[in-house]
């Protein structure tokens, strides 16, 4: 009998151990979420504070609710297509805001540091977000820094 009391302790820890230790992965993970969301918002797509949270906040929430349904049903469950399908309309849904809201955003809005990058070709000027060379005309992507902009600026103003 007493060691059976001793087990039943000793399960009963562990099961309240391990509940801890998923809800302290939870929140941490939740957390860290939060934080890239909240950075990958501000800087790339130059919404203010506020705006900043509001987005973070609902896209946690998203995921935190669809990401274990998302996944199980990836790894184990027949609607394995309708998983996928949603994961590429969540990638969609990212790469339609860094094109419409954050099309403008050339500068990090919390560091200033230069976020694009420019080619100036025969059709014109080329913007693109990574470095590298334009694809038509193979010229080298130049980084758009704060000088370049504020010469250009002062171009224009003559």
């Amino acid at each position: 009998m007493k060691n059976l009391k001793k087990r039943i302790l000793l399960v009963s820890a562990a099961a309240v151990g391990l509940f801890f230790i998923g809800v302290c992965f939870f929140f941490g993970l939740s957390h860290f979420l939060y934080s890239s969301v909240e950075d990958w918002v501000t800087s790339r797509l130059g919404l203010d504070y506020y705006l900043a949270q509001l987005f973070s906040t609902a896209i946690v929430i998203a995921l935190t609710a669809i990401f274990p349904m998302l996944a199980w049903y990836l790894i184990f469950g027949k609607k394995r297509f309708y998983g996928a399908l949603a994961l590429i309309g969540i990638q969609a849904a990212i790469c339609l805001l860094i094109y419409t809201v954050g099309g403008k955003v050339c500068f990090d809005r919390r560091t200033g540091k230069p976020l694009c990058w420019f080619a100036d070709t025969d059709k014109g000027r080329v913007w693109s977000y990574t470095p590298g060379f334009e694809p038509e005309s193979g010229k080298p992507f130049k980084l758009f820094t704060r000088e370049f902009k504020d010469a250009e600026e002062v171009k224009s103003k003559r």
